[in-house]
């Protein structure tokens, strides 16, 4: 049994992984840059330099993607763009309504099957 939890675990890391990728290059390949939903039709071009620079948009995709998995894996979720606060922060602050809710639904489900 150890040994099937721990097969089903490893296998769930390039799942993980294929995941994460699949996400990023179709945001990647979608119309349009990320940052321009943060701009302004009033904003400098020297602002908007400045916030493509800071989010690190101005480099290649294929750095921003392996610079991305680097930091998954150690658990650095970077800045949250919409709250400039650690995404780690606003992952942490959801996270107990986030449990309270997954609890019904367990209560839910269980005897109603």
């Amino acid at each position: 049994m150890l040994k099937y939890a721990i097969r089903k675990l490893l296998l769930t890391i390039p799942l993980i992984i294929g995941v994460v990728t699949l996400i990023f290059f179709l945001i990647e390949l979608s119309p349009g840059n990320i940052a321009d939903k943060f701009f302004t039709p009033d904003t400098t071009p020297e602002v908007r330099e400045l916030i493509i620079a800071k989010y690190g948009l101005d480099q290649p995709a294929i750095t921003r993607y392996f610079l991305m998995l680097r930091n998954l894996a150690v658990f650095d979720f970077g800045v949250s763009m919409a709250q400039e606060r650690p995404a780690f922060d606003v992952i942490l602050d959801a996270l107990p309504n986030t449990l309270i809710l997954s609890a019904i639904t367990l209560l839910v489900i269980f005897p109603t099957g």
